[in-house]
């Protein structure tokens, strides 16, 4: 009941520009001392929720925070609300609607339209050393795409398994600075998210149709299957802090009791252990303890190896 309440506060913050304490307690029907408590139970998980300064006071949620996009086309979003405001038109009281409005609106906060033009956006999906066969492998897999072309590869996996595979690419990703394709795996049957740089060959093998899917959906939650999500924490030196933001992203790094930690849900393979491994005695595995006898373990084989 708790979890399903701060959850609706939530997305009442971000479909409204402020709302109150007292607005909050009537609503959910509880007390406003309460509410203030919810309130600060969401700060502390990462909402930057702010005293608005008006003169009725109450909450608002910083602008540059939402909830993950619903994936409507502009065209589509003003056409499901229009179709919902006019059933809820023709009801004395539907809950249920005005909760659906609710959602909808928090996921499409307005903002003010900002124009970037060419000139002003630069898009660089290559380190900064040069990687001439990167970019040879990511010119054919962007024609491959653009075409419906066949591709034959030959990928090595994170735990170092390689195979040939005959796969059908249908979207190219870019996620944390690196390049991905989303393609069907004719030897899965299914959709999956090849990464790039692990691609050893790319050959085209003729046309293919595509076929249905969610350009924007599936490819987030496939990469969720990259490993068994885990919980991680970090404690680390203050000179590693700006290298693991980078990584993890400044919202999930914090100072507490004069010590600095790092927080993340991330796939749990070999390249998170390696990963961490690279910041050597700066950065402390906390938890899970799973993750910590990995790490330890890894360490060991390195100091065996040069005995």
């Amino acid at each position: 009941m708790k979890f399903q309440i701060l959850i609706n506060i939530l997305i009442t913050l971000l479909s409204r520009k402020c709302v109150t304490a007292e607005q909050i307690a009537a609503r959910y029907d509880i007390s406003k001392r309460t509410a203030y408590r919810y309130i600060q139970e969401l700060s502390i998980t990462g909402v930057p929720i702010v005293a608005a300064k008006n003169v009725r006071g109450g909450y608002k949620i910083a602008d540059s925070y939402r909830l993950p996009a619903t994936f409507f086309t502009e065209k589509e979003f003003a056409t499901l609300t229009a179709m919902v405001n006019s059933i809820k038109s023709q009801l004395a009281h539907s809950n249920e609607l005005e909760t659906l409005l609710e959602k909808l609106t928090a996921g499409r906060r307005e903002y003010e339209e900002i124009t970037i033009s060419s000139s002003s956006l630069v898009i660089d999906g290559t380190g900064w050393a040069a990687d001439e066969k990167l970019s040879q492998k990511l010119a054919v897999i962007t024609n491959a795409v653009e075409n419906s072309r066949l591709l034959k590869i030959e990928y090595g996996d994170g735990n170092g398994n390689v195979s040939e595979r005959i796969i059908e690419p249908h979207a190219l990703v870019l996620k944390n600075g690196r390049w991905y394709v989303y393609a069907f795996c004719r030897m899965r049957e299914d959709f999956r998210l090849f990464k790039v740089a692990r691609i050893r060959y790319a050959e085209d093998e003729g046309e293919f149709e595509k076929r249905p899917f969610d350009p924007v959906i599936k490819p987030i939650n496939e990469w969720q299957n990259a490993g068994k999500p885990v919980e991680m924490t970090l404690k680390l030196l203050s000179e590693v802090r700006g290298e693991i933001e980078e990584w993890l992203g400044v919202d999930n790094v914090f100072s507490a009791n004069d010590e600095i930690y790092a927080h993340a849900i991330l796939p749990y393979n070999n390249n998170l252990v390696s990963e961490i491994m690279r910041y050597g005695n700066k950065v402390t595995v906390m938890a899970p303890a799973e993750l910590k006898r990995d790490v330890i373990s890894a360490a060991k084989q390195i100091v065996e190896m040069y005995k």
